[in-house]
């Protein structure tokens, strides 16, 4: 559902509103439940599926991957993506770090 949802404001038109609510569902998928984000923290991976439908929808919504969108403990999990033994989440996060906005 969440794929089609950013689908689905990538074809209509952004909201900031509903982006913020985008990027909080987003970012809570990049990082261990119940943890906020810190620059101490080890970059938490989630499952494969999970990651790669994360980075499908940031690929989809390019302006939520702005340096300024996303916190260091996010980022960072998106990073380690990189590393990944499957390909597909490797290709897709090295699509989605091309569409990065730097401010």
């Amino acid at each position: 559902m969440l794929l089609e949802i950013c689908s689905l404001l990538a074809a209509l038109g952004l909201s900031s509103n509903l982006v913020l609510k985008l990027l909080a569902v987003i970012s809570h998928g990049l990082r261990p439940s119940g943890k906020t984000p810190s620059t101490s923290q080890i970059a938490h991976i989630p499952r494969p599926n999970t990651h790669l439908l994360i980075i499908r929808c940031l690929n989809i919504l390019p302006e939520l991957l702005s340096d300024t969108q996303l916190g260091e403990a996010e980022m960072g999990t998106l990073m380690e993506g990189l590393n990944s033994p499957d390909d597909t989440i490797r290709r897709s996060v090295s699509d989605a770090l091309m569409n990065i906005e730097f401010r």
